[in-house]
């Protein structure tokens, strides 16, 4: 691991350019970089990949870039998107520190725009969930063993989660989700969060998670909107259509299996929620992905 002279900062880097895989079903990423000191300096380098950049400062803080000249300011957790489209700066006032770098071919940008909606190059503030921290964990971990060849498909697969797991924990901006006022309410969140995480495989509704953390409906809906931008039961559907296309790529288990390992009532409800999310039935979305990253 290689340091710079502060101590406390480390640089984790890894590249994955011409790694083979054993799948082909998620965009291969051509590197990871994990910058536990100021992360500024990554991004002073004229970039030509697709590059989706965590801060992940562990407390919520307001900080600051030059995008295009122009002062942007936002709360961090972070992600920024670099896509070749717009210059980045760092605000002198503002340390950026702990970036983790998941780097990609730019062509895999019509990749992620067709399968994500709204994403941004702007970027997007999010929520650090349980399942967030445990796949940095398990990201760092890789990294770190960069001599054991069998990494690549399980960073290609833990980096695409971990994209989609900081999207369904956006937060859109600075004015609905203010630092100070409903704090509260903040921890009460995340504890039904992690509930969620632990629990949506199996059978789980509304009332019961409002009953577990004696909360009202409406109370959990106003703060869960307010924080996540999204609402529980979107969040509890999310989380098992995201399972569902993780183990459609893995093709070890049928539709049905599929729909009901992931907690769905039934077969053809799980078929029309998938075919509301994506376009298409869960078979056809994935044969139609895998034959874009072919």
């Amino acid at each position: 691991m290689p340091k710079n002279d502060q101590d406390d900062i480390e640089l984790l880097e890894l590249s994955l350019e011409n790694a083979a895989r054993r799948f082909t079903a998620l965009p291969p990423l051509v590197g990871v970089i994990y910058n536990r000191g100021e992360g500024e300096l990554l991004f002073t380098d004229k970039n030509q990949y697709l590059e989706f950049c965590f801060e992940l400062s562990p407390i919520r803080r307001l900080s600051g870039f030059l995008c295009n000249g122009k002062q942007t300011l936002y709360v961090a957790p972070h992600v920024w998107i670099r896509d070749g489209t717009y210059d980045l700066e760092p605000l002198p006032e503002y340390k950026i520190r702990n970036v983790l770098v998941l780097r990609y071919e730019m062509k895999y940008k019509k990749f992620f725009r067709k399968n994500i909606s709204k994403l941004s190059t702007s970027g997007y503030s999010f929520v650090i969930t349980s399942r967030i921290k445990y796949l940095l964990n398990e990201i760092n971990y890789l990294i770190a063993e960069k001599n054991d060849l069998n990494i690549t498909d399980h960073l290609d697969m833990m980096a695409f989660e971990l994209i989609c797991e900081s999207l369904m924990n956006i937060r859109e901006s600075l004015s609905s989700n203010p630092i100070s006022s409903g704090e509260y309410k903040w921890q009460l969140l995340l504890e039904a969060a992690i509930y969620i995480d632990t629990h949506f495989r199996q059978e789980l509704d509304i009332d019961t998670v409002c009953n577990k953390f004696c909360v009202s409906r409406r109370t959990l809906f106003r703060y869960w909107k307010r924080h996540f931008n999204s609402t529980p039961a979107a969040y509890i559907a999310e989380k098992r259509l995201r399972l569902a296309v993780q183990l459609l790529s893995e093709k070890k288990m049928l539709c049905s299996e599929i729909s009901q390992y992931c907690g769905f009532s039934s077969h053809s409800y799980f078929c029309a929620a998938f075919r509301k999310k994506y376009g298409k039935a869960p078979t056809e979305y994935f044969c139609e992905n895998r034959s874009i990253l072919s």
